[in-house]
């Protein structure tokens, strides 16, 4: 009878790791950073180019970032499926797979501010007006 690999917290290994903060920031990376509102915020052409560039680049890097981060989730499980592994591997892995998390955080929040600057204020107004969300603040919920 085989049992599922567990963590140090009587958890299953990828239960930990595979989810959380990750996940959740994931949903808002998809941000549409005012694209969708084009029409409405009356964007010129120009304000729509840049924030396509700006998209575009938050989310290859991201997508670079994702991937190396799931290369890390794996090395953490091998040492883990390890009959005899070190703590000090195991927290740099586990530093390493936050880091990269916290960087696609913060990559997401530059997004989020360079393409409110392509905006005029009335624009950044509306568009806060129409989201009807709380801000920023949503992110870390």
């Amino acid at each position: 009878m085989d049992a599922k690999p567990h963590d140090m917290m009587g958890g299953e290994k990828m239960g930990m790791m595979g989810k959380g903060m990750h996940g959740m920031m994931q949903q808002r990376m998809d941000h549409s950073l005012f694209l969708d509102q084009a029409d409405s915020l009356g964007l010129t052409s120009d304000q729509i180019a840049s924030l396509k560039t700006i998209r575009s680049e938050c989310q290859k890097d991201n997508i670079r970032s994702s991937a190396e981060a799931r290369i890390v989730r794996l090395d953490l499980n091998e040492l883990l499926d390890q009959q005899i592994w070190t703590m000090d591997k195991a927290e740099k892995l586990v530093r390493q797979l936050k880091k990269l998390e916290g960087d696609i955080q913060l990559r997401h929040l530059k997004a989020l501010a360079d393409a409110g600057k392509v905006l005029t204020a009335e624009q950044l107004a509306k568009a806060k007006a129409a989201d009807g969300s709380e801000g920023l603040e949503e992110l870390f919920q």
